[in-house]
Formats: structure tokens, C-alpha cells, sequence
């Protein structure tokens, strides 16, 4: 059996679990082995609230919100957020107060975005979308982003039925297989997202024929963690040359295109994030230059952009045990508040909260304590070996974690607090067995 004396030391890259610190909330502060977010200490968080704990940086959010504002006022385009990066009323408050946009992927995301925000600044998608959620979605005046023909007959029912003007937009596969993970490739030539351009040209039609709904524009999006504006520009030009065909045959121009979301941002040291400036800049140009009268306005749709860098995840190390030269660190989270790395392969760079309790260093691996052998949270690292007791911090944290999140093993899911301005607030409590077993009717 391994023991400590065993584990692997790199020396050159003894302190690399600070390697991280890059990747916390803008403004935070880290002195010495303190970690303070937006005035609040993670330590006293923690301590407060108990682990796993998701901790946001309101003021991160707010900052980039105000940069996507500062766009607006500059180049006119509207930024609507992707509630599946993370769906929770305190974000949403917070985003519209600020001119944000929302992204509706699902019934209930729809009924909770439209308590706070105005059914214009709404988007409805999804590519099975039922019945039910196409008629909420026409009631409260949402735009029905169409993914598939047969969403278009009954969503002018739904405008009948309720005497009023449905506004739709046509999302389209522009076939542009950009190289990402597969998971999150959503406008290759294979993907279920879309209609294809033929396709969409007939739906096109029909939509402007048809005096109940009125076609605001189209839409698609190609995939995630873009960090190259040149495959939305690819994406974007598709997307004036179909509104082009569409207008030469029916005399119709749109008001909006949409070349979505997919904003990179950084999990590691080095990682690229996307110049949303300069994204922005560069299709409002391509736009104008194709539509010298009367150019529509251009949508974006950043989710993991604009919250992924405010969100801190906090565990504490249960256990540690010495597997082939490296120290397994087992955390009191894992697969079940973050399926990321397991999905996606993603990667993450923790680091130590708190003056560590060891002098030792080595190679370390974190890992949840799910019962799924792919409840691995990083990749082996050089750095302090941490001791039971010992909080962890993975920055980038904010963006579909929580919101795929799960109760898998009945664990509960963690809690949720925000810092801002030196307050710390809880958001969302703990998930507790009770909740778990309340939907049991046996």
C-alpha cells in the first residue's frame, strides 16, 4: 500500500492548487490563505451556512450585466439570459433591473421568468416543446422560438383560441460543425436543435402568410464555450441569407437575428474567453452591411457568461487516501451538485481556503462522495495535500452546476448564498430528506 512518503512532488509546481486564484470572482480578494468574496470571507461563509455550499459574487454579475448594457447603448443589440445556466428569482431580479433578457427552455422556467419580467423580453425554446407550453408561452407574449414545423399549427391555435398575435422567431441549423465537445455542439449537421435552411425557408413562409403570428426573426446557436467570433459571424451569415430568400419571395424584412449564445469563459489558468465586445462589434457590422435599410437588431444570448466566474463551489475534505502516488481528497460534494466533469470531461483548479493544516505537497486529485466511480472533480494536480476538515474553493462555478444539479444517493442538494457589498444572504437552503421524500405518494 502507498503511503504519503510515497506521493509523487514536483517541486516546480509545488503551489499549484493557487494556480486557481485567476479564476474567482474579479474582485475578489485573497490574502494569504484568505479568501474574501464581495467583502465576505469564504471561511466565515462556510461556517455559517455548512458545505457544500454554492457562493455568488452578486457584484460579478453585475458588472458584466452593465457591459452588456454599455453594448446596448452602443450598437443597439438586446442580450437575453439562458436561464438553464442557472434558474433562481434572486439572478433574475437582478439581471432585468439591469435590462437583461431571458431564455425559457421549459414550462416551469417559463412560468418563474415571467413573475419578474415582461413577456416581450422572453423567449420560449426548446425542441419538444408540448402543447401546453406553446399556448403559455403566446399568453403571456413571449417569443416562440420555432424548432420544429409542426410547432407552427399549434401555435396559431393557441393565438386563435386566445385572440392574439403570436410572435415567433425560427431557430436554424446552420450545419457549422465547430470543433467542442460533442455535448455541447448544437449546430452541427447531426444535432436534434433546429430546422434545416430548406426546412426553415417553407416554415418561413408559412409563418408570414399567416396573419396570427407575426415572424420577428431567426434565430440559432452553434454550440458552447466559443471563444472565436468567426463561427458566429459563419452562423450569423446564414441567417441574413435565408431572411434575404425569405424577403425576396414574401417582401418581409425582420426586426431581430439571433446568432445565440455559447460565450467561452474560463475553467482554467490560460483558458480563453470570448471578446464579447468585439463579437458584438463585428456582427452589427455584418448586419448593416447586408441590410442598408432598416437593419434588424441583433440578439445575443450569454448564460455561462455572465455567471459562471461569480459562483464559488465550497466543500470540505472528508478523507484523503494514497492511490498509485497520488492523493485521492475526498470532498462532501461531488457528481451530484456538479455532473460538469463526468458530462463534459470539464476541468477544475481548487484551491485551499485557509492556512493548510499540512506541510505536505504532492500530486493531489479531488473527488466527490458519490457511490459512481466518475465522481472525479479534478485532474491530478501538484500542490498542498490537504487534511480532513479542510474547505476547498473551485472557482467558475456559477453556470450549470446547480442547475444540474440532482439528490442522487438521496444527498441532498446544497445550499445557495449570496455575498454583496460585505453582506452574506442565504438564497436557497439546504435540500433535506423531507423535501427529498415529498413528492412520495406510496
Amino acid at each position: 500500500m502507498d503511503s504519503i512518503a510515497d506521493i509523487r512532488v514536483t517541486q516546480e509546481r509545488a503551489s499549484a492548487s493557487r494556480e486557481g486564484i485567476g479564476l474567482l470572482p474579479s474582485n475578489a480578494v485573497v490574502s494569504g490563505a484568505t479568501i474574501r468574496v464581495a467583502g465576505v470571507s469564504v471561511e466565515d461563509a462556510a461556517s455559517e451556512f455548512g458545505t457544500p455550499l454554492y457562493l455568488f459574487d452578486v457584484g460579478e454579475v453585475r458588472s458584466r450585466a452593465e457591459t452588456l448594457g454599455r453594448l446596448r447603448l452602443l450598437h443597439g443589440a438586446r442580450f437575453r439570459f439562458g436561464l438553464k445556466a442557472l434558474a433562481m428569482p434572486w439572478l433574475v431580479t437582478q439581471l432585468y433591473d439591469l435590462g437583461i433578457g431571458f431564455d425559457a427552455v421549459s414550462g416551469n422556467e417559463l412560468e418563474v421568468v415571467s413573475k419578474y419580467a415582461s413577456g416581450a423580453d422572453i423567449a420560449f425554446h426548446g425542441n419538444a416543446k408540448s402543447e401546453a407550453e406553446i399556448r403559455a408561452a403566446i399568453a403571456v407574449g413571449a417569443v416562440l422560438v420555432v424548432d420544429h414545423p409542426g410547432e407552427v399549427d399549434l401555435a396559431v391555435t393557441a393565438a386563435r383560441d386566445l385572440d392574439l398575435r403570436g410572435k415567433v422567431m425560427i431557430r436554424i441549423n446552420p450545419m457549422l460543425d465547430y470543433p467542442v465537445h460533442p455535448h455541447l455542439a448544437t449546430g452541427a449537421p447531426g444535432s436534434k436543435f433546429g430546422l434545416l435552411p430548406g426546412e426553415a425557408y417553407r416554415v418561413g413562409l408559412r409563418v408570414v402568410a399567416n396573419d396570427r403570428l407575426e415572424l420577428v426573426g431567426l434565430h440559432c446557436h452553434i454550440g458552447s464555450q466559443i471563444s472565436d467570433p468567426r463561427p458566429f459571424l459563419a452562423a450569423l451569415d446564414v441567417l441574413v441569407r435565408l431572411a434575404q430568400e425569405i424577403g425576396k419571395e414574401t417582401g418581409w424584412t425582420p426586426s431581430q437575428l439571433s446568432p445565440g449564445g455559447g460565450f467561452a469563459v474560463p475553467y482554467a489558468p490560460g483558458d480563453a474567453e470570448l471578446d464579447v465586445s468585439a463579437l458584438v462589434a463585428q456582427c452589427t457590422e455584418l448586419v448593416h452591411a447586408a441590410f442598408e435599410r432598416n437593419p434588424p437588431g441583433l440578439v445575443f444570448e450569454p448564460g455561462r457568461w455572465l455567471v459562471a466566474r461569480s459562483g464559488i463551489a465550497v466543500y470540505r475534505v472528508v478523507n484523503t487516501r494514497v492511490r498509485e502516488g497520488v492523493v485521492l481528497v475526498a470532498l462532501d460534494g461531488g457528481i451530484g451538485d456538479n455532473p460538469r466533469p463526468e458530462l463534459y470531461q470539464a476541468k477544475y483548479f481548487p484551491i485551499l481556503v485557509g492556512l493548510p493544516r499540512s506541510d505536505e505537497k504532492g500530486a493531489v486529485q479531488y473527488v466527490g462522495r458519490y457511490c459512481e466511480a466518475g465522481d472525479v472533480m479534478s485532474d491530478p494536480i501538484n500542490g498542498e495535500v490537504p487534511r480532513p476538515g479542510d474547505l476547498v474553493a473551485f472557482p467558475s462555478s456559477g453556470a450549470y452546476q446547480l442547475g444540474m444539479s440532482s439528490n442522487y444517493n438521496m444527498i441532498g442538494r446544497p445550499a445557495v448564498a449570496t455575498a454583496d457589498r460585505g453582506k452574506l444572504r442565504l438564497v436557497q437552503r439546504r435540500e433535506q430528506l423531507e423535501d427529498i421524500l415529498a413528492r412520495d405518494v406510496s
